[in-house]
Order: structure tokens, then C-alpha cells, then sequence
């Protein structure tokens, strides 16, 4: 048996972890001796609440799900790490909307620009959480709906601000055919008391 001077290797985990006051973490991820990790088919909840309990969603739970994503994550030379992840927009607690978009989680707590997955994306500033979703839409049924792209904030009590940049607004009549609509940006806010809730429409 031959090994190079300084072996590598990687380990497949299966990990559900919460990230302090961040988000939750679900998904099995392959890890370097660097510790850079990366996976597919993770799941990242961001709201406020418990997602899972004994492997069902909690009543308890409330905000936006990313699913069959993908991510990498690397350690940090200061304390903390960065990570990137993709996937499928959902929301969670919120029940009657219709929802679907392209979901992106963006986190740097280093005090340095870093690139975990050295992608084309470039690199993620230091002191960065940034949750996105493109080409998002809500519904409820054929009657309502809303488009664009959200910028999604979290407060500390697990209360989710969202601003809809571009928006549009679209109202149908019950045959399902446009009455009418408009364009512009939106806020909402996501919180476990008043759940899903528009503020403004300029």
C-alpha cells in the first residue's frame, strides 16, 4: 500500500443540524480533509419554528423551504465558514399558497470574501445571509397571484421580511380569465402570528 505524502480523503455524512439562529440543515453531504463539504438533494428551512420533529413538519413551523438543492460549504482560515446552496423554492406553515421559484441561500460569517464551491458565481462577501428566489411566483387558486424576484430577510425571532423587486400583480375573475394587473415592488412579511401578510405595493 502506497500513500502520498499528504493523503486526502472524503466522508459521506447524513447530517440535521440547526444553524444557531440561521436556518436548518437536512441532507448528506460528501466531506474533505480540508473540511470542504458539498451534496446534493439537501434541504435548508429558514423561518421560525422547528421544521421536523420525529421526521414530520412541525405545527409549529413557519417560512420558506429550499429542496433538492444542492451545496458546498468551506471552512473559513478566521472563525466561521461560507456556503452556497440551490434548489426548489417552497413555503412551509402556509397553507392555500401556491408557491414556485428557484431558491438560492448565500452565507459568509468569516471576516473574508470567500467561494466554497470555487464556482463562476464568485465569491460571497464577508458578514453575507442572503436568501433569493428567482422566476417566483404565489398563488391562490386562479384568482390571485403574484411575480418577480424575492429578497428575503430574517428577523431575530424567526420572522421573515420579503421584498418582491419587479413585481407583478395579477387578479382573475373565478373563470380564471386576467381582470386586471400591475407592476411594482412588494413587501410581505412571514411571522408565526400573522403568517402571510402584505405590507406595501408601490
Amino acid at each position: 500500500l502506497s500513500l502520498a505524502a499528504t493523503p486526502s480523503f472524503k466522508a459521506l455524512v447524513d447530517l440535521d443540524i440547526d444553524l444557531g439562529d440561521f436556518l436548518e440543515f437536512r441532507g448528506e453531504l460528501s466531506v474533505d480533509a480540508s473540511g470542504a463539504a458539498s451534496g446534493n438533494d439537501i434541504e435548508i428551512f429558514v423561518g421560525a419554528g422547528t421544521y421536523l420533529v420525529d421526521g414530520e413538519v412541525s405545527a409549529d413551523a413557519i417560512g420558506v423551504l429550499l429542496d433538492n438543492g444542492s451545496f458546498s460549504y468551506l471552512r473559513g482560515d478566521s472563525p466561521g465558514y461560507s456556503m452556497r446552496a440551490e434548489g426548489s423554492f417552497s413555503l412551509v406553515g402556509l397553507d392555500g399558497l401556491s408557491v414556485s421559484g428557484d431558491m438560492t441561500v448565500l452565507v459568509n460569517t468569516t471576516g473574508e470574501a470567500m467561494n466554497p464551491d470555487s464556482s463562476e458565481d464568485g465569491e460571497i462577501p464577508a458578514g453575507t445571509f442572503s436568501v433569493t428566489v428567482t422566476d417566483a411566483t404565489f398563488s391562490v387558486g386562479t384568482i390571485f397571484s403574484i411575480g418577480g424576484t424575492l429578497i428575503i430577510s430574517r428577523s431575530p425571532n424567526g420572522d421573515l421580511s420579503v421584498l418582491v423587486a419587479g413585481g407583478s400583480v395579477e387578479i382573475n375573475d373565478t373563470a380564471g380569465e386576467e381582470m386586471f394587473s400591475f407592476y411594482g415592488t412588494a413587501a410581505f412579511t412571514i411571522s408565526s402570528t400573522s403568517g402571510f401578510r402584505m405590507d406595501s405595493f408601490r
